[in-house]
């Protein structure tokens, strides 16, 4: 084959025909390979850094909750004096209404007691407020003259009193009484939504886990609490280190992470991540996040770059750019159990973008910005080893091009200047089987309403994607994509086998603007991996994929059939 590349000439002004000779040699493919390859830009490096991920599922113990029995009414064995009930008065009930309790005591009119007898009778309203949530309640016979056998019967439905703290966290007492509610004080007291409080407090940063002490306040009636909270970590470091990078900005990436919990007393965090690869790629990212008013809602910020030089067969371009992104988001956690979580969240993204091409004289600069707001659901439940997680994202956003020649180009081509939206579905779960078998599966899903820029498409290749295929392949607006996977973990082994099935569909466009070539693509793989975790806070894994099918390999000039995976990670 004939290689018509003709190599640069040096930097200096060129003619409008020099222009368009240097235009088409842009765009000529190198001799090492027929097939054109798509020049990376600062929208695909961001999302190399930032796959799209599935949320993982947490196992959470249920809080303990411990209660000081109550004084046992004062009653006799000895005293034989029978009462006879001809009509009960319930008072002091107000989360279960009379008529129920009425119904619960029915067999009580029309007989005698004696004092005992009808004590055990009335603890009936316990177990039934137990079965409810409401761990303290109980029913009691007051001070009283009984006349003409009408009996009145007093339910303590247990309010909360004081709380206090056995504080142990990175936490401020101050800090914790806010995040626990001052309005709780004065209600009744409910087991779900003591549970709930004090899993969100163990999910607070400088918090590990909380638990209470129910006991009688100082009023009848009444019952304090007594909570105690574990502390966790000042510092946790993270070094990690995978391939799972682009062959253009660096396969090989080494990131490192610092997270410094509650710096400020207040359930606050700091996070800090960094990464570079082999070639020219370094990202940053800084965050802060903190509790607002109570610990189910959160508020945070973030800002991060990336700055990458394209390698390999277009190091000749001397291309380069960045990308920087600022976040503001808020979230709410609207359900909290040791079963299962719910909860929403709100964010605004302002990202702007740079690319340029140096060897041209000028530099070819071109720089776009968007801004994106996205609405969020997110769950996740675990339940006798089984657990799941997902989130549903919708996503507006408006992208602006800034240059009337860009504006032009766009609406003459891919037509994404604009507002643009788009829905994401992101989700796993985990079922065991029988003697260390579990099955595991995940999927991606998107569906967009416009054509999308760089940023906002997703890609089916990957080492979270098809995994006989390289990061980036595959990049497209809607589409989805999966994986099931059989796992084996031998008894007291720290090592897990796993075989895996990735599949993946893309429409490249939502709207088809070029005709020419397929305007989707089909990604399938099979292959086999290998976990060992000898620790919690360290692990390695490795991954080998094979294509299934011929779906070739069009994002880089490697054509390989199989692909190796390695990740390892070091957590102090």
């Amino acid at each position: 084959m004939t290689n018509h590349c003709l190599p640069f000439p040096s930097r200096r002004p060129v003619s409008a025909a020099v222009w368009a000779l240097l235009g088409t040699l842009l765009l000529c493919p190198l001799a090492t390979h027929a097939q054109a390859l798509a020049q990376p830009g600062a929208g695909d490096v961001q999302r190399s850094v930032q796959p799209p991920q599935t949320p993982a599922p947490r196992q959470d113990a249920t809080p303990a909750v411990k209660v000081s029995p109550a004084q046992p009414d004062e009653a006799s064995d000895k005293v034989a004096l029978r009462i006879p009930v001809r009509v009960l008065r319930i008072n002091g009930a107000t989360v279960v209404s009379e008529p129920v309790l009425q119904a619960l005591l029915s067999d009580v009119p029309g007989r005698s007691f004696t004092l005992p007898e009808l004590q055990h009778v009335l603890r009936r309203v316990g177990d039934y407020y137990r079965s409810l949530g409401y761990p303290v309640a109980r029913a009691v016979l007051p001070a009283q003259d009984i006349r003409d056998g009408v009996v009145t019967v007093l339910v303590l439905e247990g309010r909360l009193g004081a709380v206090s703290f056995d504080n142990q966290s990175l936490i401020s007492e101050s800090s914790l009484a806010r995040l626990f509610g001052d309005a709780f004080v004065g209600t009744v007291v409910s087991q779900p939504e003591l549970e709930r409080r004090l899993l969100l407090l163990g999910d607070t940063p400088g918090a590990s886990r909380a638990g209470a002490v129910l006991q009688p306040g100082a009023h009848t009636g009444e019952t304090d609490v007594r909570v105690q909270v574990d502390g966790a970590d000042r510092l946790i470091s993270q070094i990690d280190f995978d391939n799972h990078g682009n062959r253009y900005t660096g396969y090989w990436r080494v990131g490192a992470q610092a997270t410094v919990n509650s710096p400020a007393g207040v359930g606050d965090q700091i996070q800090l991540r960094g990464l570079t690869t082999n070639e020219s790629l370094s990202y940053v990212r800084l965050g802060y996040r903190l509790p607002v008013h109570t610990a189910a809602w959160t508020a945070g910020v973030a800002w991060s770059q990336v700055n990458y030089k394209l390698a390999r067969e277009f190091a000749y371009l001397d291309a380069k750019g960045w990308a920087r992104t600022a976040t503001i988001d808020t979230s709410y956690t609207l359900v909290r159990t040791p079963d299962h979580s719910l909860s929403t969240a709100l964010t605004w993204d302002h990202k702007t973008f740079e690319d340029r091409i140096e060897v041209l004289d000028p530099a070819s600069v071109t720089r776009k910005s968007s801004d994106v707001w996205s609405l969020a659901l997110n769950g996740f439940g675990n339940r006798d080893a089984r657990n799941h997680a997902f989130s549903f994202i919708w996503s507006h956003g408006q992208l602006n091009l800034p240059t009337m020649a860009q504006k032009a180009a766009d609406a003459a081509g891919p037509r994404t200047q604009g507002s643009f939206d788009k829905l994401v579905f992101a989700g796993n779960a985990t079922m065991p089987l029988d003697k260390g078998w579990s099955v595991y599966a995940n999927a991606y899903w998107q569906h967009a309403f416009n054509n999308l820029d760089a940023s906002e498409k997703f890609s089916l290749g990957g080492a979270s994607g098809v995994r006989a295929y390289p990061q980036g392949e595959a990049s497209g607006d809607q589409g989805q994509l999966g994986s099931v996977e059989l796992r084996y973990t031998p008894p007291l082994s720290t090592l897990q086998w796993a075989g895996f099935l990735d599949a993946g569909h893309v429409r490249l466009d939502h709207e088809a603007y070029n005709s020419v070539g397929p305007q989707s693509r089909s990604l399938y793989a099979l292959g086999g991996s290998l976990l060992w975790a000898p620790r919690q806070d360290l692990g390695l894994k490795l991954m080998l994929a094979t294509r299934v099918g011929t779906e070739p390999v069009q994002s880089e000039p490697d054509n390989s059939r199989t692909r190796l995976w390695l990740q390892g990670l070091w957590r102090f």
